[in-house]
């Protein structure tokens, strides 16, 4: 987000990535008269609710493997 603002580099820039991209993709096709900072926003908000959703079925996933049945495990 910084560095998309301070101009290090472009959503261009950012296409080939596995993560980013098919979210720029998506948004930009959604919204495609918006504004780039509107663009920005909404990628950014996509990408973090992706990295939340992985967490949250990453730690289900290992929950259910190991079955804790104590804080201590």
């Amino acid at each position: 987000d910084d560095a998309l603002r301070a101009g290090l580099f472009s959503l261009a820039d950012l296409e080939p990535l596995p993560l980013v991209g098919p979210i720029r993709r998506k948004v930009t096709a959604t919204y495609p008269a918006a504004a780039p900072g509107r663009l920005t926003g909404e990628i950014i908000r996509r990408v973090i609710a992706s990295l939340i959703e992985d967490v949250i079925g990453e730690t289900v996933r290992r929950l259910r493997t190991l079955a804790p049945r104590a804080a201590e495990d």
